[in-house]
């Protein structure tokens, strides 16, 4: 069974990645408006779609864009930096107190850097608004899956200089990245770490496209032929309560869990069961049915490890699944996130207008 769906969880991976499929036009639309300041005509957008399309690789059109005429009449632009990244400001348009926050993509990134240039530096808003709201000055926090540090930058903003922040990240690419935008935003506070967060200390084997930021998942059969673009790499895996007990916290309280480990979520999730009897954090968990039937498990298993740490589930509705998510009874918690109450988790999976839309849930203690 493994075999036959990894394949299909490879081929999500990389869509997300923009390995096979990419909006051409959204792309466009986002450098315009970051580079030039204005909407393209239709003429721009079909001829330059046309040219990605054919192959002509996304960072090469930046640099045409950014180095034409006009960009140097337009002025101001939202690209600071342009030698193989892009310096970004964070949460613009609602930035957090203090310094503003600083982020370098790779310019070939087609899934990460056009949202943050699409949308005044923000990456996943439904997940930052939560973010946001759950955690704050002198907390701990956990960034399991950090990528190239989008959310651990943030965590790192809100819990301030009195607090701490922890990110794992077990792909080589996107984990330099984080280390470097911990590094360009000053946070002393944070520590990136090499690890996969699993149910014990143990190595195995984490999948990754090297040019993707969003694409790392583990694998527990090395025989598993590789997906498209992917490289394979023996990590350490470890535990949330191996990192507790190794002082990574601190000893202060830890407020917030992100979970985003495309399909190891339940093992991390079992890993963590004396980090939860003694903080209480809030847990934001993406549910990935495709990326979790990779690793012979589903929806269900991560139900059944949320409730056997004594916590129940809500879903954190993404923009476009709020229309889905209005049928669910409404939560009194933080009623500014839209939460709503989840009582079985498969069917709601199972119902989802996308089969390959991931969930994300908040759980929080009974």
């Amino acid at each position: 069974m493994l075999r036959r769906v990894l394949a299909p969880a490879a081929d999500w991976i990389a869509r997300r990645s923009g390995v096979t499929a990419r909006d051409e036009r959204r792309l466009v639309r986002a450098a315009y408006a970051a580079i030039l300041n204005r909407d393209p005509t239709d003429d721009e957008v079909a001829h330059w779609a046309g040219r990605l399309g054919e192959g002509t690789p996304w960072a090469r059109f930046l640099t045409l864009l950014r180095n034409s005429p006009e960009a140097a009449e337009a002025g101001a632009s939202a690209l600071t930096r342009l030698d193989g990244t892009v310096e970004i400001s964070l949460v613009a348009d609602d930035p957090i107190p203090g310094a503003p926050l600083r982020f370098r993509a790779s310019a070939a990134d087609t899934v990460l850097l056009p949202s943050l240039l699409d949308a005044a530096g923000v990456w996943e808003p439904h997940m930052t608004r939560a973010v946001r709201a759950l955690c704050g000055p002198g907390d701990r926090a956990v960034d399991a899956g950090a990528n190239s540090g989008y959310f651990t930058v943030i965590m790192g903003a809100l819990t301030g200089d009195a607090g701490r922040v922890v990110a794992l990240e077990p792909a080589d690419e996107p984990r330099r990245s984080c280390e470097e935008n911990v590094s360009l935003n000053e946070q002393s506070r944070t520590t990136v770490l090499p690890f996969a967060l699993w149910s014990e200390r143990t190595t195995l084997q984490v999948r990754a496209v090297p040019w993707a930021t969003t694409a790392a998942h583990v694998v527990t059969d090395p025989q598993i032929p590789l997906g498209v673009g992917e490289v394979a790499t023996d990590v350490p895996c470890t535990t949330l309560d191996a990192l507790q007990a190794d002082g990574a916290f601190d000893g202060g309280r830890l407020s917030l869990v992100k979970l985003v480990v495309q399909g190891s979520e339940p093992q991390a999730l079992r890993g963590m069961r004396h980090v939860v009897a003694r903080h209480q954090p809030a847990i934001i968990c993406q549910v990935n049915a495709v990326c979790l039937e990779a690793l012979d498990q589903g929806p269900a298993d991560v139900s059944r490890a949320i409730h056997a740490l004594g916590y129940r589930m809500l879903m954190l509705p993404k923009d476009h699944q709020r229309a889905w998510a209005a049928s669910l009874p409404a939560a009194s918690e933080h009623p500014q996130l839209g939460l709503r109450e989840v009582t079985d988790l498969a069917a709601l999976i199972a119902a989802s207008p996308a089969t390959d839309d991931p969930v994300d849930i908040v759980a929080l203690p009974r």
